[in-house]
């Protein structure tokens, strides 16, 4: 009967576990799913999976089925929330503050006809977080991401505290992001933080309804009064973000892969579950010896883990419950669970009945990088516990173990931070294997108690004021400061440039990954599987070779501004480069640089600018950064003074110039249609000096017009007469001015007479562009017409014998998802 008993109890939760594979399964595919199936689909897949579920009895399925059904509860309202903001933008809102960052006081830059200059910014921003308490709104309880702008002479720093409720009259936008090749994907991000609108607060009623009387909230306002600013210990005290202007530091963390020790994750969670518990278990050890009584010395054992428990939560409170906290403590409750009921349960169940509740808890989990980097790790771990013998015993024996595992789990951790972060650090193993301990030991615990004495000298204020333990409170900042300093300085002793592969080929990744599974495999003695390794190897790096002679021309999305960029093989030339708004935020570093990267070009022949807006030419700065010696093409006044010699006029006085000529093939040209005479450039406007390109792949012609407007487009009209030339005739086009009314004239598009018009333009832009009068007249001519701000970067390829192999939506081609949908 006992057996029989234990029989079933095993049964029952194999069934539970296999189950929650199939939930899993459904949620983690959810996170790449290129559409979101409508509710018939949905329907049906469920009675398919009920039906296998009914023959095999198998609660795979039936756990599939649950998650299907989940997912439609969840992403359903979401999708109709998407569409709610973008026909109601503008609201009057009651909101609580969740969170608060403050932007660091920066520059802008901008550029001249010669150099890039800088000059200072005339606004600052508070971002923040909120979730609306407003019960008669239709985001009630939605979490919204906001940005308050204001002038930085005003000094009218809008005062917010997490916890602060405030009516904030805002403008609303749906989520969305650039769309480009290897550009950072900040929908997902958002999807990530339970976000459904990002948008800024208006001129309007915008009041303190209610000050906070949250505890953390006091507490990180009583620390900032009497201890002064310290970014990196508030940052591991309070989980607050740190705000720098430079980036050297943060380079360093990354390219160290020490990233995750310096904001608080779940390894910091589980070194605070680790302090609490070994101070308990020396403050009981003295009962313990007292008693032999097992249910005594069981019972101090729940007392340790219950109470370390609670600390965590305390810990977890004062750290802001941010999501990698929160996915650590439930963590960690489970395993005080388990361990209270002395559940016998084998590592790879509690890993899926772990992410089972995370994943139930919090669905949006999974779109989140510590999700995968967390939960990889600790399947890199098992496998690499399952792959290695036991742990030995003995101190020497012990740190053999750690460092085999440290080394095993840097190596598997290669694809993955590739794949999230673009670079592969070959100093990261040491690092960790360093700074792991010393955080472990010190800096961690430090900090606690250092929160500990914080919280004590906050609660004797409100009673009387101690300088005794006020001054033990600084000292005890002022050492977490000056040990995180020293991590810092070694980090950047380790730190070695060379090592961070920031040009990672995805052929140079499968020969890795395949090697080491065919070396594995063989090790392991699986010989047939072998092969699979090998296939892996030929597969990829015929793909690389197939790709090779490809002729690329793509117009980027960067919201209300223009780039584009043609390339071959590893050489490019780029048309414009975008908008600068700060030197953490341009195009240059968030939509050239990654896509070029994505694309291994490592050449840029020449940079076409078509005048000097912002919004086309403002990243240049960032740009010359990178490749100092390209030279620059952009109309210039006869009477400029160029002191820059890799700057040339861009003009008809150019000649005909032939691109990639270190190619295989010919047949790439770039032509100056405009300006024609630059006498005539300074009784222009801006946009009508704009450098007018036509570019020959081939038999097919690209018109790049910039902004020029109807005045430029009737000079092109004259200078090259439709009745005897072919010059303005082109297969696709660029929309002039992002499709504005003072642009793209019926006799200029009908001469033009594109079969493909692209526009950029930016998401809901205020200017409304495009306007109805330009979509008519590319209409009237039949054309095809793409909008970056629907489809994304829009591509158009050809072979090496320069035939056409089409066009790419990005959202529709290269990286469909349920949530852009393409329309």
């Amino acid at each position: 009967m006992f057996k029989q008993l234990i029989s079933t109890k095993q049964r029952k939760r194999y069934q539970l576990i296999q189950g929650g594979c199939g939930f899993i399964l459904v949620l983690l595919s959810f996170t790449i799913w290129r559409e979101f199936p409508s509710t018939t689909h949905l329907a049906i897949i469920c009675v398919i999976l009920g039906l296998i579920y009914w023959k095999l009895r198998q609660t795979l399925y039936l756990g599939a089925i649950l998650g299907f059904v989940y997912l439609f509860y969840l992403a359903s309202p979401w999708l109709l929330l998407q569409e709610y903001v973008e026909t109601n933008r503008v609201q009057q809102l009651s909101v609580d503050i969740l969170s608060v960052v403050i932007q660091a006081t920066g520059t802008r830059r901008h550029t001249t006809t010669t150099l890039p200059v800088v000059s200072p910014i005339r606004h600052e921003k508070v971002a923040f977080t909120a979730k609306v308490n407003d019960p008669s709104s239709a985001l009630y309880h939605q979490t919204v991401k906001l940005s308050w702008y204001y002038k930085q002479d005003d000094h009218k720093t809008p005062s917010l505290q997490v916890g602060d409720t405030w009516s904030l009259n805002v403008k609303l936008k749906p989520l969305h992001s650039f769309r480009n090749a290897g550009g950072f994907d900040y929908v997902r991000y958002l999807l990530g933080h339970k976000m459904v609108a990002t948008g800024y607060v208006r001129q309007g009623d915008n009041h303190l309804v209610r000050r906070s009387v949250a505890l953390r909230a006091d507490v990180i306002a009583f620390v900032e009064q009497h201890y002064g600013h310290y970014p990196w210990v508030n940052a591991l005290l309070f989980g607050q973000k740190v705000t720098y202007d430079e980036n050297i530091r943060k380079q360093i963390l990354i390219a160290t892969g020490t990233a995750h020790l310096f904001v608080i994750s779940g390894l910091h969670v589980a070194i605070v579950f680790g302090s609490f518990l070994a101070v308990w278990k020396c403050c009981l050890l003295t009962l313990s010896r007292f008693t032999s009584s097992p249910n005594k010395v069981r019972w101090h054992n729940h007392f340790c883990l219950i109470t370390s428990f609670l600390g965590v939560l305390g810990y977890a409170y004062m750290a802001g419950g941010t999501v990698p906290v929160f996915r650590a403590t439930s963590v960690c409750a489970l395993w005080v669970i388990v361990q209270i009921l002395h559940i016998r349960i084998v590592s790879s169940q509690f890993l899926v009945l772990t992410i089972l509740i995370i994943l139930m808890v919090s669905p949006w989990a999974s779109y989140q990088v510590g999700f995968w980097l967390s939960f990889g790790s600790v399947g890199c771990i098992m496998l690499i516990a399952w792959f290695l013998p036991s742990t030995p015993k003995g101190f020497i024996k012990k740190a053999i173990y750690t460092l085999k595992l440290q080394c095993l789990l840097s190596v598997l951790l290669i694809p993955m931070t590739w794949w999230f972060f673009g670079q592969v650090s070959m100093v990261s193993m040491v690092a960790n294997l360093l700074m792991i301990p010393i955080f472990a030991v010190f800096v961690v615990p430090l900090h606690l108690v250092t929160l500990g004495v914080i919280l004590v000298d906050f609660t004797l204020m409100t009673v009387f004021s101690s300088s005794l333990m006020d001054a033990f409170a600084l000292n005890l900042i002022a050492g977490c400061n000056a040990v995180l300093n020293w991590n810092f300085y070694l980090l950047e002793w380790l730190y070695l440039p060379q090592l961070v592969f920031t040009e990672v080929r995805p052929v140079l990744v499968a020969w890795l990954i395949g090697g080491f599974f065919v070396v594995a495999l063989m090790y392991i003695r699986y010989w047939r599987l072998a092969g699979g390794g090998v296939c892996i190897l030929g597969l990829v790096s015929w793909h690389g070779v197939y790709q090779q002679n490809i002729t690329t021309f793509t117009v980027l999305d960067v919201g209300q501004g223009s780039a584009a960029i043609l390339h071959q093989n590893n050489a490019a030339v780029i048309f414009d480069v975008g908008d600068a708004f700060s030197s953490r935020f341009n195009t240059w570093n968030n939509v050239l640089y990654p896509y070029i990267k994505s694309h291994q070009i490592t050449e840029i022949i020449a940079v076409y600018i078509s005048h000097a807006d912002r919004d086309h030419v403002g990243s240049l700065a960032y740009l010359r950064e990178a490749f100092p010696n390209t030279p620059i093409y952009r109309p210039l006044p006869k009477a400029a003074e160029i002191h820059d010699d890799k700057i040339y006029d861009c003009s008809t006085a150019q000649p005909s110039s032939t691109l990639f000529t270190n190619s295989q093939r010919a047949g790439v040209t770039l032509d100056i249609l405009w300006p024609k005479d630059e006498n005539h450039l300074s009784n222009l406007s801006k946009n009508n000096t704009s450098c007018v390109l036509s570019v020959t792949v081939g038999k097919h012609k690209i018109l790049l017009p910039g902004d020029i407007e109807f005045i430029a487009e009737n000079a092109l009209l004259m200078n090259y007469p439709v009745e005897s030339s072919t010059e303005l005739k082109h297969h696709v086009l660029l929309a002039p001015h992002h499709g504005s009314r003072t642009s793209s004239q019926r006799n200029f598009v009908t001469a033009v007479n594109p079969e493909h018009v692209i526009i950029s333009s930016g998401y809901l832009n205020r200017w409304q562009f495009p306007h109805p009068g330009p979509l008519a007249n590319y209409r009237h001519v039949n054309a095809l017409i793409s909008n970056t701000a629907q489809v994304g970067s829009v591509s158009l390829s050809w072979d090496g014998a320069d035939n056409f192999l089409g066009t790419q939506y990005f959202i529709r081609d290269v990286q469909p998802r349920w949530y852009r949908p393409y329309e």
